[in-house]
């Protein structure tokens, strides 16, 4: 299968926004984010990387459609809520590159657009940081036994150890969204993925 990768740098994302809200939207209303999102909330949370001049979003394109998005952006161009727990871990944000979400349509999971996804972010955050330490990502905690948990649902754990990415139990960023099951919005707990370069 060809994919076509198309990378856009800070606010060049303007001209895919609804490519990125949608493919959010749709695919984190899946376990484990069960995310109720909305085009609003999009917007919201594309200003971080829009005003970044080092953010990066891929999308990965199959003949005329998109199907699957990657961000990424320098951890002191991110919110409050996602480096706090650095600084309580008395790591220099400066030197942190953060990996927002993948997502692949599920039709084209398998086809090692995920690998593709970390390899080109990684290279951007060697090219935009000089002074790389970090490589980091955050996933969502859920309980084994959540009842929107699917019979078949794998954790990507080992995928991520398999590219070079460290679980630390101990460091979690809080942010909040409405799952699809619920009326109102709650705080969740997302535990950070670091990959050490110096």
């Amino acid at each position: 299968m060809h994919i076509d990768y198309i990378k856009l740098i800070g606010n060049q994302i303007n001209a895919y926004f609804e490519d990125l809200a949608h493919l959010r939207i749709t695919i984190f209303r899946e376990f484990p984010y069960l995310y109720e999102g909305s085009y609003a909330e999009e917007k919201q949370y594309i200003k971080t990387y829009q005003n970044s001049k080092k953010s990066l979003l891929v999308l990965a394109k199959h003949n005329d459609q998109i199907i699957g998005a990657t961000t990424c952006i320098p951890m002191a161009d991110e919110t409050e809520e996602f480096y706090q727990s650095f600084l309580d871990y008395k790591i220099d944000i400066s030197q942190v590159f953060y990996f927002g979400e993948s997502v692949i349509l599920k039709e084209f999971r398998g086809n090692k657009i995920g690998h593709e996804f970390f390899k080109l972010r990684e290279s951007h955050a060697k090219q935009h940081m000089q002074d790389l330490k970090y490589t980091s990502f955050c996933a969502v905690d859920r309980a084994k036994d959540h009842p929107l948990r699917p019979d078949d649902y794998t954790p990507l754990n080992n995928f991520w150890q398999r590219m070079g990415y460290k679980k630390h139990d101990d460091m979690k960023v809080y942010y909040s969204w409405k799952d699809v099951d619920r009326q109102q919005e709650d705080t969740k707990a997302m535990t950070v993925w670091l990959k050490q370069w110096a």
